[in-house]
């Protein structure tokens, strides 16, 4: 094999490429092989290629003179610039665009001190000219989810991804950060990062689990939407399905502007079809994010919007006729009277404006309600309205009563209960007992159980008494449900009676996997012992 040939050449000939994935050099590592290189000389050339595309003009007797570009060495030879090397070693080589690139991409990425985002940037160059992740796995000697989220750090915004650079951000905090859209990088920075920030040295020391629950609140919950989410199941944006989240909430759409647009096309075939039976659309004040698209699309499409006010609310409230107290002056009682008479004038225009109670659109977080016109079929005499109205009040009135009634009742029976020595009753337990028991175990169960069990009570019965009716299989899910979320929770960590617990179910349900984790667990501190136990023998003698 031809040994390369080395020339000498001037450093005014010579062009550092745009193609170079590398753009953060140490300053001050340079200048230290700046002084070993005017002391030495430059050991180790750098390799360049012809690049007629570079002109010279000055000096003088440069011009004309063939120009190279830099292949490998952009740090060699910045160094030998401030060494005062007039003319740098050079191996000179005949490379494509595409050779050129690669061998550059090759140099930086064996390098031991490569930057993150140096590396992020000749990987998403590779990727993006057709390297398929797991050839990059396997060229660099990386895992496949390496590669990935080096690639992803690409999406930083410039503030996030120069912080990254000066080493102010941990790499840790970036590959998590970068999955977040720009718009919500930027309002973090500003908020957390930027040096005008109030908190930003606390956001710079925040653990990693912090950044990824807040990372997770910008996801969408797909679990409590209603459009078809049939194309979610497999869907790279979605959490379990990507690799990038897989340690978050399988439940969740990464894509805030995938998951609004289907919101969207949702509710405006739904809202279409209800104006079209004769629904008005009001808009309420704490509209959802992706509601706002709907409502802006319909206004440009002609259909008006109401805004919400007491007219159109999605509640109708029925004005009381005041009671006169013994000691109410007749000044007071007038001005009761006052207020009512003006309350009355109100609500008797709002029914005459033809408005009923307003419908909810289907799912209550969207911000947007439906009102239907009634129909004003009003044949009634001025005295009849009045007469009704007065029977809505008074049928209301009672109502409000009977609710009084059993609130009162259940606050001196709370009473009762809570000053009693129920605790040391010493009369055996009832039946009533035995389901009063089920019943506080089911309601603090797990919230997915609670509700699997409670949509199939009668809705005609009370709570105590559909848990007395449920079967054997129901009573036993209630049980399990209520130790399984007492052994899980956080009391498990420093509580040894709930460890006991704990060990003693899972003995129980999962014998031979509870005896795996003992034996694996137990062996590896036995290994630890032994070691400790050779020190403490050592440190005997």
């Amino acid at each position: 094999m031809t040994t390369p040939q080395i020339e000498l050449i001037y450093w005014g000939l010579i062009k550092e490429s745009t193609l170079n994935p590398r753009k953060t050099f140490d300053i001050d590592a340079i200048k230290e092989l700046a002084e070993s290189i005017a002391k030495q000389g430059l050991l180790q050339p750098i390799t360049v290629r012809p690049f007629p595309e570079m002109k010279i003009e000055i000096p003088k007797e440069m011009k004309g003179k063939l120009c190279y570009q830099i292949v490998c060495g952009a740090r060699r030879y910045r160094a030998a610039q401030y060494a005062g090397l007039d003319e740098i070693p050079c191996i000179v080589r005949e490379m494509t665009d595409e050779e050129a690139f690669d061998a550059m991409i090759t140099e930086n990425l064996q390098r031991k001190d490569v930057e993150p985002m140096d590396e992020a940037r000749a990987f998403y160059e590779l990727h993006k000219r057709g390297t398929s992740f797991e050839e990059l796995a396997a060229r660099f000697g990386k895992s496949i989810s390496f590669i990935r989220h080096r690639i992803k750090l690409n999406d930083l915004v410039p503030e996030l991804a120069e912080l990254l650079e000066k080493k102010e951000l941990q790499i840790s905090h970036a590959q998590e950060l970068c999955k977040l859209t720009v718009e919500h990088q930027t309002t973090l920075f500003n908020d957390k990062y930027s040096e005008s920030a109030q908190s930003y040295y606390k956001w710079n020391d925040k653990s990693i689990k912090d950044i990824k629950n807040y990372i997770e609140s910008d996801f969408r919950r797909l679990d409590k939407e209603i459009f078809d989410k049939s194309d979610c199941e497999n869907c790279e944006f979605r959490c379990g399905a990507n690799a990038l989240f897989a340690e978050y909430s399988e439940n969740k759409c990464t894509n805030p502007d995938c998951f609004d647009e289907k919101v969207k096309q949702h509710y405006l075939i739904l809202i279409d079809e209800k104006v079209s039976e004769g629904y008005l659309l009001v808009k309420q004040d704490n509209i959802h994010t992706s509601m706002q698209i709907v409502c802006k699309n319909l206004e440009e499409s002609g259909l008006s919007i109401i805004e919400r006010n007491y007219k159109n609310s999605d509640w109708e409230h029925i004005v009381e006729m005041p009671e006169r107290d013994e000691d109410d002056t007749d000044e007071e009682w007038d001005e009761a009277m006052q207020d009512y008479n003006n309350d009355l004038a109100e609500q008797n225009e709002r029914l005459e404006n033809g408005y009923q109670k307003a419908v909810q659109i289907e799912y209550s977080g969207v911000g947007i309600i439906l009102v239907k016109f009634k129909e004003n079929s009003s044949s009634e005499t001025p005295e009849e309205v009045i007469i009704n109205n007065q029977l809505k009040e008074l049928q209301s009135k009672d109502k409000r009563n009977a609710e009084i009634k059993i609130e009162k009742i259940i606050e001196d029976e709370r009473k009762l209960m809570s000053e009693s020595d129920y605790i040391t009753y010493t009369f055996p337990t009832t039946d009533i007992t035995e389901t009063a028991m089920m019943a506080c175990m089911l309601h603090y169960a797990d919230y997915n159980t609670r509700n699997e069990i409670r949509d199939g009570f009668n809705e005609e019965l009370s709570y105590f008494e559909n848990v007395k009716l449920s079967n054997f299989q129901i009573k036993n899910k209630i049980i399990r449900s209520f130790i399984q979320r007492t052994i899980t929770g956080g009391d498990v960590t420093y509580s040894k009676d709930v460890q006991s617990i704990l060990q003693a179910i899972s003995k129980e349900a999962y014998p031979d996997e509870a005896i795996k984790i003992e034996l694996k667990h137990e062996d590896a501190y036995l290994k630890k012992k032994e070691n400790i136990d050779k020190q403490i023998k050592e440190l005997s003698k």
